[in-house]
């Protein structure tokens, strides 16, 4: 049986900075915006053949979707190959290699000729990343470390992403000390997480040009349905969180992997369990 997941995420061809911040970032709520970036250069120039003409040449590095394991850290791509090689790969067919939080703009500053930063909040920070993958590669269930609000535009091909609110964290099996969750959500296994029957997710496809909001804190799936890249702008949402995460949290972590392996990874899957069960609980008294 699938989770119970919804194509419900509003959307909008444009919306006033007054009416976002309103009714959307101040709430927390997800949105799609089709025409943030309407009529900027990066919308006709981004192409694979044109950064395979002008970053071809560059050596980066690869995460490969279908060999995640959950005790491992995902600090450093195991993977390296030349940007044109991979571009190549993806346009060829499904692939499970995926371009992750990369940053082109230092490889070639010229890019930030192509666009300007959204219009759509004061909070907005003026640092950007990109994302590339092949048909059917998957960044599994997470949300951001640093908890910011995500402002991510696809630009080449379709992205199908689910999202489920930070208060489901518990029933999604959060391993502490991470911003995981060991569930896959399109193959459930009930029996191993039952907290999976209270959850409920919001399912949209961006394509060509349209903006997901990702509101700080939301969990989110992404998978490629086509061969394509991303752009992504961060506004800060809960600041001192994201600061303790991304400082303290994230490092101890890496630490006790290097030095517990996997008795640590084998210490929060069990927590992560005994938590969801008394979320359950807590329900069944409702």
């Amino acid at each position: 049986m699938p989770l119970s997941i919804h194509k419900d995420v509003e959307i909008v061809d444009n919306i006033s900075k007054k009416d976002f911040e309103k009714n959307y970032m101040k709430p927390r709520k997800p949105l799609v915006i089709k025409n943030l970036y309407q009529g900027q250069p990066l919308l006709e120039k981004w192409t694979f053949d044109f950064f395979k003409e002008t970053m071809g040449h560059h050596e980066i590095g690869l995460f490969d979707s279908a060999e995640q394991y959950m005790g491992q850290s995902f600090k450093y791509p195991p993977i390296k190959m030349k940007f044109a090689e991979y571009i190549d790969l993806i346009q060829k067919g499904p692939t499970s290699l995926r371009i992750f939080l990369f940053n082109p703009f230092k490889l070639n500053p010229d890019l930030k000729k192509d666009f300007h930063m959204p219009d759509i909040t004061d909070k907005m920070i003026n640092l950007s990343f990109m994302f590339f993958g092949g048909q059917s590669s998957v960044t599994r269930i997470h949300y951001d470390m640093d908890m910011s609000h995500v402002f991510l535009t696809h630009l080449v091909g379709r992205k199908r992403i689910v999202l489920f609110p930070p208060e489901t964290s518990e029933l999604l099996y959060k391993l502490p000390f991470t911003v995981h969750s060991p569930v896959d959500i399109d193959h459930p296994d009930y029996e191993k997480f039952p907290a999976l029957n209270y959850v409920r997710g919001h399912e949209c496809i961006i394509q060509n040009g349209e903006t997901l909001y990702i509101p700080s804190g939301w969990w989110h799936h992404i998978e490629y349905l086509d061969a394509g890249f991303s752009i992504n702008y961060r506004a800060p949402g809960a600041y001192m969180r994201g600061l303790w995460n991304v400082l303290v949290v994230h490092h101890l972590d890496e630490l006790l992997i290097k030095t517990a392996g996997d008795r640590w990874f084998n210490y929060k899957e069990k927590t992560a369990k005994e938590k969801a069960k008394n979320a359950m609980q807590s329900i069944a008294q409702e």
